[in-house]
């Protein structure tokens, strides 16, 4: 298992109401951030996805998405945010990813999933 995917375990098992997370009006203790985890890995490995890629804010969200791929095996290709609409498309074209997690306000991309309060794999995945 991995060390960090570790370490949170640890946490919830030491202090799960502790804050572990906090920003974008939204607050996770360890214990909430590891349920977050876990259900999204299940749901990565249950649908067999393999790539993902992630067009955040840094923040809680961003957050349980990574940890998330990393306890599900899934590799993650980064979208920055200050990528021009040219190399927006030029990734989106050479790059295997199954899933892209985004905030709303930004443009669209290959399987779209919009990010709100909570973190679930719904219909918007292929």
């Amino acid at each position: 298992m991995n060390p960090i995917i570790q370490k949170l375990e640890q946490q919830v098992m030491d202090k799960p109401d502790h804050i572990a997370l906090v920003g974008n009006n939204q607050t996770l203790s360890y214990a909430e951030l590891y349920q977050q985890v876990q259900a999204l890995a299940r749901a990565f490995n249950t649908q067999a996805i393999q790539h993902i890629g992630l067009w955040l804010d840094n923040g809680p969200q961003s957050v349980v998405v990574q940890l998330a791929a990393l306890q599900a095996g899934v590799c993650v290709t980064p979208v920055p945010l200050f990528f021009s609409p040219p190399q927006q498309s030029l990734l989106f074209a050479s790059s295997p990813m199954q899933l892209l997690f985004a905030s709303p306000q930004l443009a669209t991309g290959p399987a779209c999933h919009f990010i709100t309060d909570s973190l679930t794999l719904t219909a918007d995945q292929p």
